[in-house]
Formats: structure tokens, sequence, C-alpha cells
């Protein structure tokens, strides 16, 4: 509970939560980006054609680098596009509902720490520092397992936050459960 008495929204909800966001987000992305994907599937198709034919006449398979399956260029689209995209969808949903689509969905709501009544938007300090601790860390698969700690780390604490809910000052409330359901 909130130290106001709202209930705080369990794990499983959360996660749930994390995992319609990151399918909604996904799609916009392959969306956003599909040139570049229809060029590395094209690399990807001739490159596979390649060995087939290499294997029928018992030649050696063509060596290929990652750089030839897409390039430099294509690999700065697929980030920026994943971050902006996704520091765009955290920021705009908390700052108009204090939720994204996924929290939504679950009946969950971002509110300050131990104020599970406030109505009002989150403050945009709030909203920066947590969208940036969620969304920054997928930049390179080193930081995210960053990610994979802040999943997990409600699991733990007392206040169910996560790291990013941490640094923000913010809970997750389920409203409208029971204030017995973990």
């Amino acid at each position: 509970m909130t130290a106001d008495g709202v209930p705080l929204a369990s794990w499983w909800w959360r996660a749930l939560a994390v995992v319609i966001d990151y399918v909604i987000i996904s799609a916009i992305i392959t969306i956003v980006t599909f040139p570049v994907w229809q060029s590395l599937y094209a690399a990807w198709t001739s490159y596979f054609n390649a060995v087939l034919e290499a294997q029928r006449l018992g030649v050696a398979p063509p060596t290929m680098s990652v750089t030839e399956l897409i390039s430099s260029r294509n690999q700065l689209i697929l980030t920026i596009a994943t971050i902006g995209i996704g520091m765009l969808y955290h920021i705009g949903f908390l700052r108009w509902k204090s939720a994204t689509p996924g929290k939504l969905l679950c009946g969950l709501r971002v509110v300050p720490v131990d104020h599970g009544h406030a109505t009002g938007p989150l403050p945009w300090n709030s909203i920066l520092i947590r969208s940036a601790i969620w969304v920054l860390p997928s930049i390179n698969s080193f930081l995210s397992l960053i990610t994979v700690v802040d999943v997990l780390f409600p699991l733990w604490h007392p206040k169910r936050q996560a790291l990013h809910d941490m640094a923000a000052k913010t809970q997750v409330i389920r409203p409208g459960s029971s204030r017995y359901v973990r």
C-alpha cells in the first residue's frame, strides 16, 4: 500500500503491462523502419541462397560480415528509431495519462511515491528520469542487463519500486485491486 492507503501493483501486473507496451512499441518501430528491415531481409535471403548454391556445387559457403547484412547507417537508424519512439511513447503517455497503454489495460497508474490518490499529471522531471532509465539501456546489449535488474527489483523492494521508480520518486498502483492482492 502507498502511505495514503492505495494498493500497489503486483509484479505480475507490472510485467504484463511491460509485455503489452513492448508489443505495441515493437510494432510501431517495425512499421517506421520497414525499409531497413526490407533491405536486411533481402541481404539475408541473398546470403542464404548463396549458401544453398555453394552447398549444391560442393564448394565452401561464402562468408559475410554483419556490416554486409546491415550497414552501419541502417544500424544507426534502427537504434535512433528504437530510442526515439520508446522515449516519445513513455513520455507522452506518462504525461497525458500517468500510465502507458499497457499499464492502462492492466488497470495500473504511476503516481508520486506515497501519493496514491494523486490525480494530476506526473511532474516532468519524474517522467523524463523514469523514461530515460527505462528506454536508454536498449542502446546496447550490455546495458540491457540494467533493464533485467530494473524489472526484477520490485520483487524484493518494500515499496515495490523498480530502479526507474526510485530514481523518479514514483510508484505504480492498482487502484481497483483489493488490499490483500499481492
